[in-house]
């Protein structure tokens, strides 16, 4: 017994030793590439852990990193750039300028704390040649590390149907760019060949403002509580009763257009840059907006006036909304159908909520139960409006905005 007792201690330590080092062992990071592909040039951000960039640049940042990048600046630009050539498939090459290099400590649950080396590089093909004619013979630090890899991924790209701001977080991954262990080889990075096409880029913002309005509750909140009052006859101080089918369906159509109109302008302005886009002041006004739409569902204060309001707030949205588009950096044509894509999917997201909610208010306002709804939810905007242009205003969450935002959007 002591005899198969010593046997099983002998093989577990020898299982101990020969088991792959690996297991215990933290991967190394590798290199991240996020790819922008405009209408004539090809911008990549390049992520590089600093450690390993070391290796393969043959000289050490210890100690202060950030002098010694400041010390080694132009020839890190001038690395990146040998080890980033670029030719179109016949041979042609392209040009390509390192931009705005900077150190940046990042972490992962797998490697933990690590720091970074992050550059911008700006590809463009020769004259007549399209962006998407691109070989990509990419070994930075690949060139010395042959277990290093690099992950290619897509930003944006207009053809593909990829729109996204450069702070997006769902990039799409399209490459690998490493060494073929079996034949000793690393081959350049291809551009993968698919359908391409404008409209792509056009039917994916379509898409993008249908969900920009499915999901901003504050700009249906305002909407909404200006229309609920649009049915009513309006008194010296107090809403009346329901004037009539034709006379409720022309004030609601009325406001809606009037919202369309101004949104649409400043939409267009604030996407080309023609009018500053003040990001707070922008989200205190629709705030504001809604409070004072809310007050008069509640009592008129504009009654008769509606479209101009329901207009000059639409300006302050149409900024909203046209923030959400300068971070794209498209071209002119592009920007132009972003633009109107965008557009029509915020409408087209509004005529269908309005579908479904129109007749309902209709039918709603002929009954007596229409004066405590229109109170309620006049109240229930108030609250909200008034949370939001807190939160905004201070920059801090407040208690009531996450309820709000779960009880108004679910319905």
């Amino acid at each position: 017994m002591m005899r198969l007792s010593r046997l099983l201690l002998l093989l577990m330590i020898l299982v101990s030793l020969l088991a792959p080092k690996h297991i215990c062992a933290h991967p190394m990071p590798n290199t991240i590439i996020l790819l922008d592909v405009h209408e004539s040039s090809i911008e990549a951000e390049l992520q590089l852990p600093l450690q390993e960039f070391e290796r393969a640049f043959g000289k050490q940042f210890a100690g202060n990193s950030a002098h010694a990048l400041e010390q080694y600046r132009l020839e890190v630009a001038s690395y990146l750039v040998r080890h980033s050539f670029a030719q179109t498939k016949n041979g042609q090459n392209w040009f390509v300028e390192c931009k705005n290099i900077s150190l940046d400590s990042t972490s992962t649950a797998i490697n933990g704390q690590f720091v970074e080396l992050r550059a911008r590089l700006v590809l463009k093909p020769p004259q007549g040649a399209s962006v998407r004619d691109f070989v990509w013979r990419y070994d930075v630090i690949l060139h010395q590390v042959v277990t290093h890899s690099a992950l290619v991924l897509v930003r944006q790209d207009w053809e593909s149907g990829i729109v996204q701001e450069k702070t997006s977080n769902n990039p799409h991954e399209i490459g690998v760019v490493a060494w073929d262990i079996r034949s000793n080889t690393l081959a350049p990075f291809v551009l993968p060949v698919q359908s391409s096409s404008v409209w792509k880029g056009f039917f994916a913002m379509l898409q993008r403002g249908m969900a920009h309005i499915g999901e901003g509750i504050d700009h249906l909140l305002f909407l909404l509580v200006l229309l609920i009052p649009a049915p009513l006859l309006a008194g010296n101080k107090s809403w009346k009763e329901f004037g009539g089918w034709k006379y409720g369906n022309v004030r609601l159509l009325k406001v809606i257009t009037a919202f369309t109109i101004g949104h649409s302008l400043t939409l267009l302005l604030g996407a080309f840059g023609t009018i500053p886009i003040p990001a707070k002041a922008v989200e205190l006004c629709i705030a504001a907006s809604i409070l004072v739409s809310a007050v008069h569902a509640l009592r008129p204060l504009f009654a008769g006036r509606e479209l101009w309001i329901a207009s000059g707030f639409g300006l302050v949205h149409g900024l909203a909304f046209a923030e959400s588009l300068q971070g794209l950096q498209l071209g002119t044509v592009q920007l132009l159908l972003a633009v109107g894509a965008f557009n029509l999917g915020i409408e087209t997201m509004q005529c269908v909520i309005m579908a479904f909610i129109l007749p309902f208010l209709m039918l709603l306002a002929q009954t007596r139960f229409y004066a405590a709804f229109r109170k309620l939810f006049a109240l229930l905007a108030i609250v909200a409006a008034l949370a939001w242009g807190i939160e905004r205003w201070s920059g801090n969450e407040n208690l009531i905005t996450p309820f709000l935002a779960q009880f108004v959007q679910k319905p």
